[in-house]
Parts: structure tokens; C-alpha cells; sequence
């Protein structure tokens, strides 16, 4: 390909006798990938293309290629992930990409922007401590008045968006994570729109962590969640992201903001817990699950999640080593793997003998988010462990349970 063109600069080209236009994303390997205006990308052969004319990207004056801090704007953090990643056409493979200042290209039009790195991996690899840096800060940048984007990978953005949300017991600006399902230099990468929307959504003013995604395979429609009601619910789709009760706080629709459900406004100041204890496990019940199983798992916890059956169901044996565990101070806590409903412990015998033997019922938390509050609670107020596991403190749960 002929000319000087950078990412992000507007193209024309001929490819075939057919006239294309879009926003350049990247060359390799003789492969030209371009954005389309109708929001998809599109992979051509540089020997059937020719370059027409280009234009240089128009960027905000506040974007740099470098790190740069920012004030009473939108601080946008990475920490790794598939929209911060590139295609090595070396192995065919996704890889975490550091540059992340292309990515913003107009996305802020009007809007003070910053930029800084603060991981690169990709969300398999997020620990707790990983969570408690996000934490760090995103309190940093709110203390300077910005409202803060964390870029995170999909796998894992439940469970680290969750957290933040319990640590941060007071919120002075927005905090939305977002990710995208394509890197950016690949066809429909969804990564371009979903930063956009999110740095929108900032003028919303919610004091509570969100997470801002597709809201549909097509374009031009996001939806911003409640990171303690959300979770992955397909492995590839772009709005596969997802409230379980479909409750989104809200929508963008072709540029234009609609705020559906009620939110938590900001606070004055921001305040953030940065205790947890790690010391918990998620644990999937299943038929065969072996009491000795549990224990081994156990063994280094001083809480256990447990995914059980319907309405928070596991077997005899399961019970009987759960009974030992809770004696020996062991906090357990039961979710189910129904993806909606309540955990109800008072129906069958089965659940009576589960709350005889020590079982706390986490209503219709999620389980992932039940991991990550339990941490919370461990860390902070052990000693109302019980009553707080059973009530909303970040809207995780629709209403107070009595069972």
C-alpha cells in the first residue's frame, strides 16, 4: 500500500472497480482492514486496492500518543484485554497491545480526555490485587474531578467490576468499565463504539460502577449496567454482556442518552475499602461431588460460594461436611446456578438441613458477584458477616429475602 497513512485517518480507496470508504485501522501482510461508516470493518487485498485520497485523523487536542494525566475530564485506564489487543498474523493469535491513544481517535469530541496504562494482560490473568490497584486509581483520578473508563477484557469484567463496586463505599464520579469482543484491528470490532459510549455515559453522573456495552450485534445502540446485576452471557456476540433481568440503567440510541432505571447519584467525595480477603472459593456443585472434594478445597479458606442445584441444593454428604466446615468457623455461603431466581432454603427438607448446618443464603446474587462481596465482607466487617451477606449494599440484590 502506497502513502503514509496512519491509524485512524479517513480513507478512500478502489477495490475492484468498487469505491470504499472508511477509517483506517491497519496493513499487514499485504491486508488492508478498514473501518466502514456503517461501523464494520472490512479485510481487503492491498493487490486488488488502490488508495484514492486520505485524510488525517482528526483528534482531540487533549489526546497524545503518550500517558498523560488529565483534570476535570475522563481518565481512561487499561489494564489489557481484547480491546487493547491486536492480531499477530505471525500465529493467527490475540495479543495485548500497549498503545492505547489510537484507540480514542474522536471517541471524546468536546470532552477533556487523559490516557494511562496501568496493566496489560488479558482478563484470565486479573487477581484480586489487580482489582485493588483499578481501585487505587480510579480514586486517584476521581480526586482530581475525572470521571474514570476502565478498558478490561470481557471474561472477567463481572468479577472486577463487582468488586470495585463493594470497595468503592463512596463514588464522587463515574466509573464504567468496558471491553469489547474484537480487537479493534478486526472485522465488526466493537472496540471503537463501546469507548465512545462509555466516555458518553460519564455525563450521566452515576455513583455506581458500570459496565457499558453493545446493546445489540449492530451498532449504534449501548446499553450502560449495574456491575453487581450483570454477567457474560455468550462467548462471542457483542451484546453478550447482559442485566439478568434485562434492567438496563441506561441506553444510546444513534448519539442520544435515555436514562431507564433508577441509579445511585454521585457522592462528594470518593471512598474506597481496599481489603479483601482472597481466602474464598467458588465452588459448582454437581452429582457425584465428593465430601473430601469440599474439604480439599477448604483446606486454606475461610469462606466457600457454593453453586447449588434450584433453589440452593446439594447432597447429603455435601451437607454433612458443610455442617463440619461451619464449626470450624468456616463462613458458607449458597448461590445457585439458575441464571434468575431466588435461593430458598425453607422449601424442601434438603435446604432446612442446609440452614441447620450453618448455610448462609445469598437471595439472588450472582455467583460471581457473591465471591467477590463475600471478599469484601471477609476483609471488612467479619463481624456482620451473616446480616450484611443477606441484604443490598450495592444494589446486588432486587429485594431483602426472608428464608
Amino acid at each position: 500500500m502506497k502513502g503514509n497513512i496512519n491509524f485512524g485517518d479517513k480513507i478512500k480507496l478502489l477495490h475492484k472497480g468498487n469505491e470504499i470508504e472508511g477509517t483506517f485501522i491497519s496493513f499487514e501482510n499485504g491486508i488492508i482492514t478498514v473501518k466502514l461508516n456503517n461501523g464494520y470493518n472490512v479485510a481487503l487485498s492491498d493487490e486488488n486496492t488502490e488508495v484514492i485520497s486520505s485524510q488525517a485523523a482528526k483528534k482531540n487536542k487533549e489526546i497524545r500518543n503518550e500517558e498523560h494525566e488529565v483534570t476535570d475530564g475522563v481518565m481512561i485506564l487499561a489494564t489489557g484485554g481484547t480491546i487493547a489487543s491486536r492480531v499477530d498474523y505471525t500465529t493467527g493469535a490475540v495479543k495485548p497491545h500497549l498503545d492505547i491513544s489510537s484507540l480514542i481517535g474522536d471517541s471524546g469530541t468536546g470532552v477533556n480526555l487523559g490516557t494511562k496504562v496501568i496493566d496489560n494482560i488479558l482478563s484470565e490473568n486479573v487477581t484480586p490485587d489487580k482489582w485493588i490497584s483499578m481501585a487505587t486509581h480510579a480514586k486517584r483520578e476521581m480526586d482530581r474531578g475525572n470521571h474514570v473508563v476502565i478498558l478490561h477484557g470481557t471474561d472477567t469484567m463481572t468479577y472486577s467490576a463487582s468488586a470495585l463496586a463493594f470497595m468503592f463505599e463512596k463514588q464522587s464520579r463515574s466509573l464504567t468499565f468496558t471491553g469489547s469482543q474484537r480487537s479493534p484491528d478486526r472485522p465488526s470490532s466493537d472496540a471503537f463504539e463501546n469507548i465512545a459510549s462509555s466516555i458518553a455515559f460519564s455525563a450521566l453522573n452515576v455513583g455506581e460502577v458500570t459496565i457499558s456495552m453493545h446493546n445489540s450485534t449492530s451498532d449504534f445502540s449501548e446499553r450502560l449496567l449495574r456491575a453487581t446485576r450483570s454477567r457474560k452471557m455468550h462467548t462471542t456476540r457483542r451484546d453478550a454482556i447482559r442485566d439478568i433481568y434485562g434492567k438496563d440503567l441506561a441506553r444510546i440510541k444513534d448519539g442520544k442518552i435515555t436514562a431507564i432505571e433508577e441509579f445511585r447519584n454521585t457522592d462528594e467525595v470518593s471512598i474506597i475499602s481496599t481489603k479483601l480477603d482472597e481466602r474464598v472459593a467458588l465452588v459448582y456443585f454437581y452429582p457425584s461431588f465428593e465430601p473430601s472434594t469440599l474439604s480439599a478445597i477448604a483446606e486454606s479458606k475461610r469462606a466457600l460460594v457454593i453453586m447449588g442445584t434450584g433453589l440452593g441444593h446439594v447432597s447429603e454428604g455435601i451437607t454433612k461436611e458443610i455442617k463440619r466446615l461451619t464449626k470450624d468457623g468456616i463462613k458458607v455461603v449458597m448461590t445457585s446456578q439458575c441464571l434468575a431466581g431466588n435461593v430458598n432454603l425453607n422449601v424442601y427438607s434438603t435446604g432446612r438441613e442446609l440452614k441447620n448446618a450453618g448455610v448462609i443464603s445469598a437471595g439472588d446474587i450472582l455467583p460471581e458477584v457473591a465471591l467477590t462481596k463475600t471478599m469484601y465482607l471477609m476483609g471488612n466487617y467479619e463481624d456482620q458477616f451473616d446480616e450484611l451477606m443477606q441484604i443490598p449494599i450495592r444494589r446486588e440484590i432486587n429485594r431483602r429475602l426472608q428464608n
